[in-house]
């Protein structure tokens, strides 16, 4: 990947050497939300994406997002089966797990702040099902705490638990309802954050 210099501003230059690849690659890096606009070209060594970035975005912000959309399928195979696995221990709570597929579908560099917001309402709509109340994400440390014991789980996992919930809760009104700035490096965590605790309100 290149970034270049040219009349029209700069832009960063992908190839693309594998055409089975291509056409799914080149999808997902047209549809990048920092991405203003992108061009293919082709010829016979390669494809080529000429991608313009959004000037509200700064470049190694855009470049992180460009080598997550153009790694190889292979990279996320612990992503694509933890994915699965929540998205069967959702099975049986509908609402929830249409709000974790949403989130999913936003993930990888569409929408970071729709893939956060998904999975926050995901997390909230699960909990209220769970714990049979109407709190807010901010209110359910309690009424969580109380369910956990009374389902037998140890001391220490209970404590985690909340401590994830509350670590979850405040890095999204901190970070994602207000001033919220693309992380991709703290996404994953935070998806793994809430995966956590649908694991443990699934046992």
């Amino acid at each position: 990947m290149k970034l270049i210099s040219a009349d029209e501003g700069q832009y960063f230059q992908v190839k693309i050497y594998n055409s089975v690849d291509a056409v799914l690659k080149i999808a997902r890096l047209s549809v990048l939300k920092s991405i203003r606009e992108a061009r293919i070209t082709h010829n016979d060594e390669c494809y080529a994406a000429i991608l313009y970035p959004d000037e509200s975005y700064d470049f190694p912000f855009v470049k992180n997002a460009i080598e997550v959309a153009m790694r190889e399928d292979v990279t996320h195979n612990y992503s694509r089966a933890r994915q699965s696995m929540i998205k069967g221990m959702l099975e049986e709570t509908p609402n929830p797990k249409k709000l974790y597929d949403d989130a999913i579908t936003y993930l990888y560099g569409i929408d970071p702040r729709a893939a956060l917001d998904n999975l926050r309402l995901c997390i909230e709509q699960l909990l209220k099902e769970t714990l049979g109340n109407s709190k807010p994400l901010e209110k359910q440390k309690e009424d969580l705490g109380k369910y956990l014991k009374a389902k037998g789980l140890s001391r220490e996992i209970r404590t985690q638990a909340l401590n994830t919930l509350d670590s979850f809760t405040r890095y999204q009104n901190n970070n994602v309802k207000h001033n919220f700035k693309d992380e991709y490096a703290e996404m994953d965590f935070v998806f793994s954050m809430g995966e956590s605790l649908i694991k443990v309100l699934k046992l």
